[in-house]
């Protein structure tokens, strides 16, 4: 029998990369047109095409053509492939993000085309991680083609195989070798790549021209007829669709092997390139969670009609940025701004929704009288203890020297601890006032602050404290953590009962690593591995951060007019700048090369987390910024968050690699009640363990769109290139937690908090004359145990359901119970170990159904 070769026609079709959006448009239309065409003039050629938002581009732009597509579909010349809302970076998104690509991908495919593929496709991201076996699966998938590692960098069976997440959930999944293009050689590709798939029954092979579309053309179908007619007795060629493709591989699925956990490390640079991209994109992923938690609440309270539009719209800018050439920082400057100001759209629109929302919800509370009301709300599923920081007006504007008044503040009459710290303003008056304060929030639950003041008959005034040792020991009853007086760095940080460190001396090192100037891969440029894609590894660092001397504070720290006077003195390069019942906070500030950070260590007298926050003044080039953090215990292991899931990596000090993160990793010993330091970010997707040393990636300087641009490019070499990154940078902000063996659940929870804090809002209620006024909106929602998870909660698409979204967080299937305040009524659910369960609750009766992950009947 002749061996059966699937010919996928396909055009990889970036929106951006080297060009804009309006450019990948009309690129779409044109690639579009060209298919619609050749569909119709060639008998049995079929194309496939994924991503929704190409097709509604054409549907907007383009009706006539969308028309001709939707009968190429019924005729089934024209396939619907993959199913997602475009080609994500699937490190970096959360989990809820990647199953939002497939909720309104599939969810516009049904609706416009009443087809739903079950075969997705993801060709050129950078890495495949652990967890999204189980999002694909929950999705309503059976079967995945992905290209990345390529062939030759990562090992893996010829054709298909099963792949299979920590939950035990597998789907089938295929590497193509080849990868996805022909670019106008097919009959070239199929020459190399057929005898390589020669022990496949049936081989499946990705062709078209692409990266800026095309897909198409006559002479490439020439030349695969041509082929085709030289090799008719080896082969059966067929025009496919991977659905088919897969369909036979059903027939000998149980013979097939398993694969476990990720499939990395390819192109490591993508995951720091453009950090500002990607801090701007966590930070709209983190406002997105709060205000659609928010909108839920309030809709099932009665106080507001769910928002699905503005939510809609929102989460479509979220989805366009996790595109794998916008979020892992390969695109050009004009993409990157782009990328910014949609962000930035989205996070405005978040911003007013949630505004609206917070008026219409706290509208009836009891009115603010001669004081300033201002609100928290708790955006999760679970009781939050945390630290908050909120500015406010005092009720009456006092001019005249600062610290004038002192601060009152309540909560149901009674006074609450709270620390004054610096305003953002600079005007000295006490009228903007900042404080910190500690705070105990039930699950989506509010809570009310009433400031007032009265004057002081002496003016407080801040003065830095002096400097020592024992000054710079912070404790409290959870952590101790010496900083050295000397250095700025920290020498001694754990619990406060530990005898020894969990860190060695001179911990949160910036450390600065030449680098290699490549938009997508990094490492040393003195040592490059074999292959474009491989991960090269680091040297040693080739400079670190140190405290300032009097000449850089200067320069640093002095205004105009002081430079112009030559004023003597100055800010020192380390001091103590709050202090206070609730916080300490030290300010340090490092200089290496022409770049300079402004560090301010952040310890909580009630918290166990310690935290720093860095502004960093960055000015190197081919560079790699990491922070170093040398352990003292034997890590053995790191744990590190994945979409909705975690990975745990042995130690190899063989290479010092690049691993990737989300939220928080921890790096621990493998010995039971083993010790542990975990470690939360704000927007750091990187990291590496070698000798001991945890290094946190912060980021990083090539050109734009560069492959090692020195070598490649040296007509270029007498004028200016811009690199990546340069300039200044807020929001690189670490949080620390020690422990014995990492506890997952308690990681996800910190993460959460530190990414999704209290929602704040300052509000004057009272102006409405309702008949009954409420004391504060009740906390609708609970879940227990504590190793469950709620990751989201949204109305949903059909009908007048809640649903929740549960994670099992501690390896052990779980009995989940769910608590509704408003029904007085709790539902259990069993949720597998490691596993995402979704649940859909009729808002009236209390009703409830499991659902798969984009809202359908479980099979």
């Amino acid at each position: 029998m002749k061996k059966k070769i699937h010919l996928i026609c396909n055009a990889h079709l970036d929106p951006v990369w080297l060009w804009q959006w309006e450019e990948g448009l009309a690129e779409t239309l044109s690639t579009f047109r060209i298919a619609a065409d050749f569909c119709k003039q060639h008998k049995n050629f079929v194309f496939n095409h994924n991503e929704s938002i190409l097709y509604q581009w054409i549907e907007t732009h383009d009706p006539l053509l969308f028309k001709r597509i939707k009968n190429l579909v019924k005729e089934k010349k024209w396939h619907i492939a993959g199913g997602s809302y475009l080609q994500p970076d699937l490190n970096a998104p959360c989990g809820e993000s990647h199953i939002r690509q497939f909720l309104y991908g599939k969810a516009y495919f049904r609706k416009t085309f009443g087809i739903e593929p079950t075969t997705a496709y993801n060709f050129d991201p950078f890495g495949q991680p652990e967890g999204y076996q189980d999002i694909l699966a929950g999705c309503g998938f059976d079967s995945y083609i992905f290209c990345r590692p390529d062939f030759g960098n990562r090992e893996l069976p010829v054709g298909a195989f099963w792949w299979q997440g920590r939950s035990g959930k597998k789907i089938l999944a295929r590497r193509s070798d080849d990868m996805y293009l022909s670019n106008g050689r097919i009959d070239e590709k199929l020459e190399k790549w057929l005898d390589h798939y020669k022990d496949e029954p049936e081989t499946m092979i990705l062709w078209g021209i692409g990266n800026h579309g095309g897909g198409i053309s006559e002479q490439e179908y020439k030349r695969l007829k041509a082929f085709q007619k030289t090799h008719k007795d080896d082969y059966k060629f067929i025009h496919s669709t991977p659905e088919a493709f897969f369909k036979t591989v059903k027939g000998y699925a149980e013979t097939l092997e398993v694969e476990k956990g990720e499939f990395q490390n390819i192109l490591p640079g993508c995951y720091t390139s453009m950090s500002r991209v990607k801090r701007s994109f966590r930070q709209t992923e983190n406002l997105m969670q709060a205000t659609e938690a928010l909108a839920t609440c309030a809709w099932w309270l009665g106080k507001h009609k769910y928002p699905k539009k503005e939510l809609d719209r929102a989460w479509k800018d979220i989805l366009f940025a996790q595109f794998h050439d916008i979020l892992p920082g390969s695109g050009i400057p004009p993409v990157e701004t782009d990328a910014l100001n949609g962000l930035a759209h989205c996070q405005d629109e978040l911003r007013r929704l949630r505004a609206k929302l917070f008026v219409t919800v706290l509208k009836d509370m009891p009115p603010a009288e001669e004081e300033t009301s201002i609100f928290f709300w708790n955006p999760h599923g679970f009781p939050l203890s945390t630290d908050m920081e909120c500015e406010y007006h005092m009720s009456t504007q006092n001019q005249g020297t600062l610290g004038t008044c002192e601060l009152i503040l309540r909560s149901g009459g009674k006074p609450i601890k709270a620390q004054r710290e610096k305003e953002h303003s600079n005007l000295a008056m006490d009228w903007r006032v900042r404080v910190s304060l500690p705070l105990a929030l039930e699950p989506y639950g509010f809570y009310r602050v009433d400031a007032t003041w009265k004057k002081r008959q002496k003016p407080q005034v801040w003065e830095n404290p002096p400097l020592n040792k024992e000054r710079l020991h912070l404790k409290s009853k959870a952590l101790s953590v010496q900083i050295n007086p000397e250095t700025g760095l920290v020498d001694w940080a754990g619990p406060s009962k530990s005898k020894a460190s969990y860190c060695g001396a001179g911990a949160c090192l910036p450390v600065v690593f030449a680098d290699r100037d490549h938009s997508w891969t990094s490492g040393d440029p003195d040592h490059l591995p074999q292959g474009a894609s491989a991960d090269g590894g680091w040297g040693e660092p080739a400079g670190t951060f140190r405290l300032a001397d009097k000449s850089q504070m200067q320069d640093i720290f002095a205004s105009a007019r002081d430079r112009t006077t030559q004023k003597k003195g100055g800010q020192p390069p380390l001091a103590i700048i709050e202090d206070g019942p609730v916080r300490t906070i030290v300010e340090a500030v490092f200089v290496c090369h022409r770049s300079y950070i402004v560090r301010r260590y952040i310890f909580s007298k009630h918290q166990d987390l310690f935290e720093f926050r860095d502004r960093v003044f960055w000015q190197e080039k081919d560079s790699m910024l990491k922070i170093a953090i040398p352990l003292n215990f034997d890590a053995d292991y790191t744990l590190s968050e994945t979409p909705c899931s975690a990975i745990k990596r042995e130690k190899d000090d063989s290479l010092h690699r690049e691993r990737s993160n989300q939220r928080w990793i921890a790096a621990a010993e493998k010995r039971a009640n083993g010790k542990y330091m975990g470690v939360v970010n704000r927007g750091s997707y990187a990291h590496s363990l070698y000798k001991n040393t945890l290094y946190l990636s912060v980021l990083r300087s090539p050109a734009y769109t560069s492959f090692d641009l020195n070598k490649a490019y040296d007509i270029y070499s007498k004028r200016f290139i811009p690199r990546q990154d340069q300039g200044e940078h807020e929001g690189i902000d670490f949080g620390f937690v020690f422990g014995h063996t990492p506890d997952e659940s308690n990681l996800s929870r910190l993460a959460a908090q530190f990414n999704v804090p209290p929602q704040v809002f300052v509000y004057y209620p009272g102006q409405n004359k309702a008949k009954k006024r409420e004391s504060s909106p009740e906390s609708f929602l609970q879940v227990l145990p504590a190793g469950i998870r709620i990751t989201a909660i949204k109305k949903a698409e059909k009908g007048n359901f809640l649903l929740v979204r549960l994670q099992e967080l501690t390896g052990q299937k779980t009995t989940a119970t769910l608590y509704l305040k408003s029904l007085k009524k709790k539902i259990e659910i069993e949720v597998d170990a490691w596993s995402l369960q979704t649940v859909k609750i009729h808002r009236k009766t209390g009703e409830f159904f499991k659902v798969n992950l984009i809202e359908q009947a479980e099979k």
